[in-house]
């Protein structure tokens, strides 16, 4: 069984491929935003399931419900976006107005990302631990 170090350093050379080799740069681009690392990284229990199975796997975690932790800690996230995002209007003409808007806009969403993100991670996870555990605790068929 492979490890993950394996698995990302075989993805590196995949990308780069062997020393003179010429790539599309389409191909480098593409190979290079591809998400498959990324989920790795985020979800190290997603190398337990067979590569096909992944997507399936991350599909049925990311379904499950929300904890109260979770819960709270995005409602903490969005309000502290909302108090670091807040702006006076007075005084400002509507130009001036909407493009405060858009650079409240902009500046919301990484930091949404940022502090709300981790809980979204934390329930994914918890699904797929949940997946691992029934997938290897025997049924009533089994016993």
């Amino acid at each position: 069984m492979d490890t993950f170090r394996t698995r990302v350093g075989s993805y590196t050379k995949s990308i780069m491929g062997p020393i003179g080799a010429t790539r599309n740069p389409q191909q480098i681009i593409a190979m290079a935003t591809s998400t498959r690392p990324w989920k790795l990284l985020l979800y190290p229990e997603l190398q337990k399931f067979e590569p096909e199975a992944q997507e399936n796997a991350l599909r049925k975690a990311s379904d499950g419900s929300f904890d109260w932790i979770e819960l709270v800690g995005l409602g903490l996230a969005l309000l502290v976006t909302v108090l670091l995002t807040r702006y006076a209007g007075t005084g400002m003409g509507l130009v001036a107005r909407f493009g405060a808007a858009i650079a409240n806009f902009i500046v919301a969403i990484p930091l949404l990302l940022v502090l709300g993100g981790p809980f979204y991670v934390r329930r994914t996870r918890r699904g797929l631990r949940a997946l691992l555990t029934a997938r290897s605790s025997p049924t009533r068929e089994d016993k």
